[in-house]
């Protein structure tokens, strides 16, 4: 990839709070035991060899889009390659030397995919749909791949339990609007039907615009679209829809490029492109923001970033501990007590999701992990400080159940 993609293809550093990049791909910087915030970390096997590398994809073209796909797809197996509207990375366990323009290995490259999965690298904090793309890119990961993605997944999963960020894609409405200066009023075309659009469509109807009108190649035949009466318009004819106040482009990578001047209908005020690559080409008559505007518009000494930084120091703590934890021998009393534990709580979610199918797995597995922590933390960490083997054992031995009870739940 040549020197004006990786101009084109930015990375917003200053989210990160790395400078102009970063490439700290050197494995002799990373101890094998270190201390944070007091709290001694056990090194964890396999973490030397995890690394992450990362392209910024926001506001990329079509052929840049392409070319960094390419070369993120070029890293040896077992390699697990995260795309969204905003990045495309790739988490291995083998050095490389591609051009990414950010390249992290050991606890740095695990710290940064679970604070890209808490959504604090995303352009609305703590965006929900981020962690389950997170998790999909990682669920068919190698095995040894994947137990690192883990942690990283369950620290921020922690993070979003604690905090309760609330905020979703659609949320990019509002920073736009913000930046642009235009008031949520008046008739919004949003273009596509998928998740992105959906959630577009739901907040306009909350911020107050009168009408929202859905252009996509089929009216959707779903109960989002029939609960807020929003009305429709075919996408192939998209020139002849009525007049809009604002128009949103949520448009997938494999729809065709828009040409902004000559194929939309009349837009009184603003244009948004959340298009990865750019659905639009040439300019609008109106304004136009796409999403590295909205990146680039977060200046350091906003108070979102520093909410940001909070919360990564926070995130810090808790994958610490995450890693902590992982590194304990199974065979130790406490790692058999959490083993135990885990395959209890597992077996109850199992049991409630076949009891109740509507409700998501997601809230199963969050709720039942965050009691369990809940109620565990304490006794193990007092166990951990006691230093009493027999005390250990005698304490797991309560928690375990007979041989011939494992694994009969229904």
């Amino acid at each position: 990839m040549g020197e004006a993609i990786l101009r084109a293809v930015r990375y917003a550093p200053s989210m990160l709070g790395l400078g102009n990049g970063a490439d700290v791909c050197d494995k002799s910087t990373i101890p094998s035991k270190s201390s944070l915030f007091g709290i001694e970390m056990r090194p964890l096997p396999g973490l030397e060899t995890f690394f992450a590398c990362s392209w910024g994809v926001a506001g990329a073209s079509r052929g840049e889009l392409v070319s960094v796909l390419a070369a993120a797809d070029s890293h040896p197996s077992p390699a697990a390659v995260l795309s969204s509207c905003q990045r495309i990375e790739a988490y291995h366990r083998a050095g490389c030397d591609c051009d990414a323009p950010l390249r992290l290995a050991g606890f740095a490259a695990l710290s940064h995919l679970a604070e890209v999965a808490a959504g604090l690298h995303s352009v609305v904090i703590g965006e929900a749909e981020i962690l389950g793309q997170v998790r999909k890119s990682v669920s068919s990961a190698d095995p040894s791949l994947g137990r690192l993605a883990s942690i990283a997944v369950a620290a921020a999963r922690d993070l979003r339990a604690e905090t309760a960020f609330g905020a979703h894609t659609g949320h990019l409405l509002d920073r736009a609007l913000r930046i642009a200066g235009v008031a949520p009023t008046g008739r919004i075309l949003v273009l596509g039907a998928g998740v992105t659009a959906r959630a577009v469509a739901s907040r306009a109807h909350q911020i107050g615009f009168e009408s929202v009108t859905i252009a996509s190649r089929a009216r959707p035949a779903a109960a989002w679209f029939d609960a807020h009466h929003y009305e429709f318009h075919p996408l192939a004819e998209l020139k002849s829809a009525a007049p809009a106040d604002v128009l949103v482009a949520c448009l997938g990578s494999s729809a065709p490029e828009l040409d902004a001047r000559c194929d939309l209908p009349p837009v009184r005020s603003l244009v948004i492109d959340l298009g990865t690559p750019r659905n639009f080409t040439g300019d609008a008559p109106v304004r136009i923001i796409d999403i590295a505007e909205m990146e680039r518009a977060e200046t350091p000494a906003s108070h979102s970033q520093a909410r940001r930084q909070e919360l990564r120091a926070r995130l810090q703590t808790i994958l610490h501990r995450r890693v902590t934890l992982a590194a304990e021998d199974a065979s130790t009393p406490i790692g058999m007590l959490r083993r135990s534990i885990e395959e209890s709580r597992r077996s109850e979610v199992a049991r409630a999701r076949r009891l109740h199918p509507e409700l998501p797995a997601e809230v199963f597995d969050s709720l039942t992990n965050a009691l369990v922590n809940r109620i565990f933390h304490v006794p193990t960490e007092r166990l951990r400080e006691s230093n009493d083997a027999r005390l250990s054992e005698h304490f797991v031995a309560l928690f375990s159940e007979p041989t011939s009870r494992q694994g009969s739940v229904q």
